[in-house]
């Protein structure tokens, strides 16, 4: 029920700024917001002039000047009394000087930092989830065959990544205790295998990713799936998809420091089913698993980090299909095979269950075959 849903949030986010409005008037009755807001902003610029030289830009030479001129007027007029002191001037003050610093920020950084990298910096921390990292080695003596079988069949140009979004959906709707979602530290199952895609995309930044959700992948047929995936794809390097486009310009605006909270929220929102259309936020944009792949690249195996905005249980990396040795009947054979990497969030699954589904995703993919029953 989305008026519901939508109720229930602005309940949450009301209860907590009067919470924080609670809490400072307690414990820190002089600390206005603007003293914070300031503070904070100051911090990050003096980091960021520690990193860069005076003499970068004009506008980084502005910026310091505007900033010497507002906190003389702040020190003057406020904390010595030497002067008469308007908030409205120390706005105002404050906001040219920022307005200086994010100028230079565009012109001088943008061209070093795509949309995606900013994503990545303000995403990822340093490591200390729990992340299980497993490899499947997969004979592909009789899948091989089988995608030729399905390309004739269907005229489609099918692929090994069509198999495993479908592999996949059926391994997930078959752990119910992986397939679904953590909310606050709650567990909430999931009725649809959902498939989320990353594709590989050129910007005027630089190259970036982005996500084609296949919805009900455990379902659908493999021509369905590629039809589906080409369809999204082609959309997202047109620059013809509407959600995608709509998260770009706030994202490429903002410093890593607020993506931060903006992709934080905005995936939150995302995972519990909440529809943003003027955000680009819709719902479980991610699926319950995620998909990419670096065959295509020539990389045999890579492990591919947890996004924590995706909230996903399970991330898979396709590598390239090689021939390599391997053992039959106790002689060394040389067959054609694939190197299936999974990244596995702990918090869903412990070893049992990631076996029993690696057990499961092996016999898929090696007799892709049994998934048409």
């Amino acid at each position: 029920h989305p008026p519901t849903c939508l109720f229930r949030f602005h309940a949450m986010w009301l209860f907590l700024f009067l919470n924080a409005l609670v809490f400072f008037q307690v414990f820190f009755p002089s600390v206005e917001v603007f003293d914070i807001i300031c503070v904070t902003m100051l911090f990050y610029c003096g980091v960021s002039i520690w990193m860069s030289p005076l003499w970068d830009s004009r506008a980084l030479m502005f910026f310091y000047v505007s900033l010497l001129a507002w906190t003389s007027y702040m020190v003057a007029g406020k904390m010595l009394a030497l002067m008469p002191y308007s908030p409205q001037v120390a706005w105002v003050l404050f906001a040219i000087s920022m307005a200086a610093f994010r100028y230079d920020t565009y012109h001088t950084q943008n061209h070093k930092m795509s949309t995606r990298r900013k994503l990545m910096i303000s995403s990822w921390h340093a490591p200390t989830e729990g992340n299980i990292l497993g490899a499947l080695n997969l004979d592909m003596t009789s899948t091989l065959p089988y995608i030729e079988a399905q390309r004739t069949r269907t005229g489609k140009h099918i692929t090994i990544t069509h198999l495993v979004i479908k592999a996949l959906g059926k391994v997930m709707i078959n752990t119910p205790r992986v397939n679904g979602r953590l909310v606050l530290g709650r567990y909430y199952e999931s009725n649809t295998a959902d498939v989320g895609c990353l594709v590989a995309i050129d910007t005027a930044t630089g190259p970036d990713l982005a996500n084609a959700k296949i919805e009900h992948a455990d379902q659908k047929p493999l021509g369905d799936i590629a039809d589906e995936l080409a369809g999204k794809a082609g959309k997202l390097r047109q620059g013809q998809d509407e959600d995608f486009n709509k998260s770009k310009p706030l994202l490429s605006l903002l410093p890593t420091f607020l993506i931060e909270l903006v992709v934080v929220v905005a995936g939150w929102l995302g995972s519990i089913g909440m529809k943003i259309p003027a955000l680009g936020v819709q719902p479980f944009p991610f699926g319950t698993c995620m998909v990419t792949s670096v065959g295509m690249l020539g990389l045999d195996l890579c492990f591919v980090p947890h996004t924590p905005f995706a909230r996903v249980p399970v991330i898979a990396m396709v590598g390239a299909i090689a021939e390599r040795p391997a053992v039959d009947q106790g002689k060394v054979v040389v067959r054609q095979s694939l190197t299936l990497t999974v990244t596995i969030d702990h918090r869903f699954m412990d070893g049992k269950d990631g076996a029993n589904m690696a057990k499961q995703l092996k016999a898929y993919l090696e007799h892709p075959e049994t998934m048409e029953t």
